[in-house]
């Protein structure tokens, strides 16, 4: 009778795991492989340490994510360790850099307890925001994506940030993914997948096409990690991608590759340093990446790569700009009147700011002497002549944008400020204060600004480009401070009716070409001049001026210019520094966390 009794209750339990296993196996929603480790998976007090990368950080929100680590919380008791020299230093989270691996972390199930950085960083990889579309910048919607297809040429891995779960995708598989009941959702063949956290999709060497975007070159191709995450309650995109890679896709991308060399190799090397300075700027940490793939950061993979833009990158390989120990902001656009800005007047909020070193307005024009053209901010008059004057001797003078010139009643300007004024104050507010009671203020703007009575310059740089605009109508007097402000609320495009914008080469007797309806003003160098309800805006060159014209550095190049004297032409006090450094992992770091 107890044998029996025994056998029974054997049975029994027999019965149960079987039937356990059972129903646990055809979960639908079980990873096909998910192998969890001991060591990802800690209990309360045991702590781990690994070597790992900065893939998020929400200081806010106390929250991070760091590959291959399952815990994402952090308290005000964590420790950030800088180890110099063999020597460990305190640091603070301002030390933490998107994409940094010099890394390692201290974890328990709780809290990530402590992170050592190993020396300075170093940045083999860049993690690219990848808009699902670039055409409006000032679209923040434009970043996200309501799905997001992507084609898998190869067998490839897809992974939670953690390393949890794991899943293998096999060749020729395209992958949809959306958002349902706050989770990411995408099969795999006739398995659903659901997570509510980052997905990396680990690419290597090969490239995955996004089908679900469209470029210049129709559905772009991508190398690297591809990662996506909810955002505001929608997809975020990212490509984690070596940097010299995303830069054999930028440069074709911002300049042409029919262009000399010499201009390939300082295009090259200004994108290199712009990249490396975004990263330190710690822009998005909260979102997870360091740039996106727009004019906001550096457009990247709208044009194919090319053999000659290639080469310049890999000729230049590591040269990056420097000021003292940081990289400089590589600030670069199209095309100058021939005044380059200075940039302390540019990226402004409610005024200039102080001064910064290595982007200072030049004077590139050359009159018949060989003399700078002269030309003077504190006049009004005479600016004007200097942007009506076409014929000169300028680097850029090859543009069509050297001189341009656009005529807008009043009707039209009013009709284009309404359209974009919210957006921009929203965004800008204290870009656009108002007159009241002879005190300039930052309130909320009415729905009609009401009849244009005036526009003029209220300040103008040293360097020549516009500081503020000052607006006048019949129900409120406002400021717009900005160049951008300014280009990005006076858009030809919404005047509701045609707008005509003339064109000049510095070799044109006069406007030779004509442009319908443009995106945006082309630049802040601009003077006014009002013709009865009309007012004309006569300038020269396109994009916000600091920094390298890249016209001007083709120029440059055409007259035997190497790459680095050209980018001495427009940044000053540099210096080039070699910044390919490859990271060797610490064989022996766990010792750095012991308690001393």
């Amino acid at each position: 009778m107890f044998k029996r009794c025994n056998f029974q209750k054997i049975f029994n339990l027999v019965l149960i795991f079987i039937l356990s296993f059972f129903l646990f196996s055809c979960k639908e929603n079980k990873p096909t492989n998910p192998n969890p480790t001991i060591s990802d998976n800690p209990s309360e007090t045991e702590e781990n340490i690994i070597h790992t990368e900065v893939l998020l950080i929400d200081e806010e929100n106390h929250y991070m994510e760091l590959l291959n680590c399952p815990t994402t919380s952090f308290d005000d008791s964590i420790e950030i360790l800088l180890l110099q020299n063999n020597n460990i230093v305190y640091g603070t989270l301002n030390d933490l850099l998107i994409g940094m691996n010099n890394v390692y972390v201290q974890y328990d199930k709780t809290n990530i307890k402590k992170i050592l950085i190993d020396n300075e960083p170093v940045f083999n990889t860049i993690r690219v925001a990848i808009r699902n579309s670039i055409a409006d910048i000032a679209n923040i919607n434009n970043l996200y994506h309501d799905e997001i297809t992507i084609l898998c040429p190869f067998s490839i891995e897809m992974m939670t940030f953690d390393g949890l779960e794991k899943y293998q995708i096999p060749d020729h598989s395209t992958l949809k993914f959306e958002i349902k009941d706050g989770n990411i959702v995408t099969w795999i063949g006739n398995t659903l997948i659901k997570s509510d956290k980052r997905l990396i999709l680990k690419g290597g060497n090969h490239e995955v096409q996004v089908t679900s975007i469209r470029r210049n070159v129709g559905n772009p191709f991508y190398q690297g990690n591809m990662e996506i995450s909810i955002c505001n309650n929608r997809l975020l995109l990212i490509n984690e991608v070596d940097m010299e890679n995303y830069l054999t896709k930028v440069v074709p991308s911002e300049m042409p590759s029919s262009w000399n060399m010499e201009a390939l190799k300082a295009q090259a090397v200004a994108a290199r340093t712009y990249a490396y300075r975004d990263i330190y700027n710690r822009k998005f940490p909260q979102y997870g990446y360091a740039v996106d793939d727009s004019e906001q950061s550096q457009v990247y993979n709208n044009i194919n790569t090319a053999p000659s833009s290639t080469n310049a990158v890999n000729n230049t390989k590591g040269i990056t700009m420097f000021y003292l120990d940081e990289p400089i902001i590589a600030y670069y656009y199209s095309c100058s009147c021939g005044l380059t800005a200075d940039g302390n007047d540019v990226w402004i909020e409610d005024k200039p700011i102080e001064e910064i070193p290595y982007l200072l307005g030049h004077n590139l024009t050359k009159d018949s002497n060989g003399n700078p053209i002269s030309f003077d901010p504190t006049n009004e008059e005479r600016m004007l002549n200097f942007f009506k004057t076409i014929k000169m001797d300028s680097p850029c003078g090859n543009s069509s944008n050297h001189r341009w010139h656009v005529s807008l009643t009043k009707e039209q300007l009013k009709n284009t400020i309404n359209a974009n004024i919210e957006n921009m104050t929203n965004t800008y507010p204290t870009s656009y204060p108002q007159l009241e009671n002879n005190q300039w203020v930052i309130k909320e703007f009415p729905n009609d600004i009401g009849n244009i009575q005036n526009i003029e310059v209220d300040q103008r740089s040293k360097s020549g480009v516009v500081i503020s605009l000052k607006i006048t109508t019949d129900k409120l007097t406002f400021r717009i401070i900005n160049q951008y402000n300014i280009r990005f609320t006076i858009r030809p495009k919404d005047a509701k009716s045609t707008v005509i914008t003339e064109h000049a080469k510095s070799s044109d007797n006069t406007y030779s070409s004509q442009t319908t309806n443009d995106n945006v003003l082309g630049s802040g160098f601009f003077a006014l001049e009002w013709q009865n309800d009309t007012l004309h805006f006569y300038g020269g060159g396109y994009g916000h001026g600091v920094g390298m014209s890249q016209y001007g550095a083709n120029g440059y190049a055409s007259q035997g210019l190497d790459y680095k004297t050209i980018l001495e032409k427009f940044y000053s006090n540099i210096i080039f520094k070699d910044n390919s450094n490859k990271y060797n992992e610490l064989t022996d770091f766990e010792k750095f966390f012991q308690k001393k």
